[in-house]
């Protein structure tokens, strides 16, 4: 049981992962567009967007850090 729940928590980790990297990807694909096409107002906008990210992605480790290991 032990191990089912160490996979599942590396497959959550991994699953985590793969949608901040697409997320970010996206982010900055939009922010190359908008500095092409000169809208300054857009890059803020993703720039806060990408800061909101990080730091969301940051709490959320800490929060997977401070929840104890389970022991079955």
């Amino acid at each position: 049981m032990k191990e089912t729940m160490q996979e599942f928590k590396k497959f959550h980790a991994e699953t985590e992962k793969r949608a901040y990297d697409r997320a970010m990807a996206d982010l900055r694909q939009q922010k190359k567009e908008a500095i092409s096409s000169g809208d300054g107002d857009k890059v803020l906008e993703i720039d806060d967007a990408i800061d909101e990210i990080k730091q969301k992605r940051v709490e959320d480790q800490k929060v997977a850090q401070q929840q104890p290991q389970v022991d079955m």
